[in-house]
Parts: structure tokens; C-alpha cells; sequence
């Protein structure tokens, strides 16, 4: 009896191996380059970005996941006199942008290469929603937008294993969060480094 326990244990330890060896992970610093009216609001690019991505393999090539993401973009005008955004009167002062983006989305992924390849690159697309939020300090005063976007984010990048498990990954993805009734279509490029899990 003592012996089949075991066995059953085993058994259960092997298929539950099984049922996992399809998943990869990337977790990732994330950089941002503003376009558009991202770029009309603020020029400089981020720095300052994280995300985690999950992922099942469907077959060898073709995976289904999901994305977190977040970035802050930043820039500060020079003491200047700006006019108030309801355009009655105007503030004197520095100016503080700020626009943070929480990118939430679901992706399919297709691997060009096969998984013992030198290099694995892939294409993918992702759609879903942002939470953003833009925001101007002067001051004493604050004026704060926020917001939900339904978006598409393409994305390409390369996968370049370091061991059975772990590869260094690179992505380069173009986030285009549409347009609604509080703000105009905000857009950026996103690149990002970090290291993709198999297991």
C-alpha cells in the first residue's frame, strides 16, 4: 500500500512537469519613446518602465499570454507664464508633466525558429486596455486626467538562450492606446530588456 502511494505521488509530480513545460515568463525593464500626441505633451523619452509577461505554448511555435506593464513619462518647462487649460487667466511658474501608463493586454506570439535555435526571434500582437493617467503640476495647482483605452500593441523582438531554461529577451513593441472622450490616441514605442523563463 505503501508503495502505490509513492507511485501515485511520483505520477502526479511527473504529469504536473508535464503540464507546465509549456510556459515561458519575461520579465523585463521597459523603456519608452513618446510618438504623436504623447510626443506633442511630452518629448522626453522614459526611462523608467517595468512589465511581466506570461505565456502558454500552443504548440512549439505559436504561444497565447498576458501583459502588465508600467511606464512614467516626465518633463518639466522652464518658468514661463501658461495659460489655464479651461483658458480662464493664466499661471506663472515651472510646468511638471507627467503621463503614467499601466499597459493590461493579451497576446498571441509566433516564434520564427525552433526552440533549440542560436537566436529565436518572434512576432506578435496584443490587444487590450491602458490605464493612463496625465497630469500637470504648477505650483499649487494640479490638473489630473484619468482615463481607460482600449489599445493594439504589435510587437517583434528576439530571444537568445543562456541556458536550458533562461534566455535573454529583447522586445520592441508600439503601443497605441485610441482615442476617448477624455484624451486624444497617446502613442509610444516601447523597448524592453530583461529574461525569459521556460519551465
Amino acid at each position: 500500500m505503501k508503495s502505490i502511494k509513492i507511485l501515485s505521488v511520483i505520477a502526479l509530480l511527473t504529469i504536473g512537469v508535464n503540464l507546465t513545460a509549456q510556459n515561458k515568463t519575461n520579465i523585463y525593464y521597459l523603456m519608452g519613446f513618446p510618438m504623436g500626441d504623447t510626443h506633442d505633451y511630452i518629448s522626453k523619452s522614459s526611462f523608467r518602465g517595468m512589465g511581466f509577461e506570461y505565456q502558454y505554448l500552443l504548440s512549439d511555435n505559436f504561444a497565447l499570454g498576458g501583459v502588465l506593464q508600467w511606464s512614467t513619462f516626465y518633463e518639466s518647462d522652464p518658468r514661463a507664464t501658461y495659460p489655464i487649460q479651461d483658458g480662464n487667466g493664466a499661471i506663472n511658474g515651472i510646468r511638471y508633466k507627467y503621463i503614467n501608463t499601466v499597459p493590461m493586454y493579451l497576446t498571441g506570439t509566433y516564434y520564427l525558429a525552433s526552440d533549440d535555435a542560436k537566436v529565436r526571434p518572434y512576432l506578435g500582437l496584443g490587444i487590450g486596455t491602458y490605464w493612463l493617467e496625465k497630469r500637470t503640476d504648477m505650483g499649487l495647482f494640479t490638473d489630473i486626467t484619468n482615463s481607460w483605452h482600449f489599445g493594439l500593441i504589435p510587437k517583434a523582438g528576439v530571444l537568445i538562450p543562456v541556458s536550458f531554461s533562461t534566455s535573454i529577451y529583447v522586445g520592441l513593441d508600439y503601443n497605441l492606446a485610441f482615442k476617448n472622450s477624455e484624451l486624444d490616441t497617446q502613442s509610444w514605442l516601447g523597448l524592453s530588456v530583461g529574461f525569459n523563463f521556460d519551465y
